[in-house]
């Protein structure tokens, strides 16, 4: 899945832990195939050992 992780100032960033800013992911196609009312995902926000 083709995703972007945008800073606090709107700019692209690699900076983990993003503080301000969020991932903007681009859903593939048929994720809306029978155009649904709704999509749900679910996010693990750290994955810790």
């Amino acid at each position: 899945m083709d995703f972007q992780i945008v800073g606090a100032d709107g700019k692209p960033t690699q900076k983990i832990p993003l503080l301000g800013g969020y991932f903007e992911m681009r859903l593939p196609k048929p994720f809306f195939e029978g155009n649904p009312s709704r999509v749900n995902l679910e996010w693990i926000d750290f994955l810790r050992k």
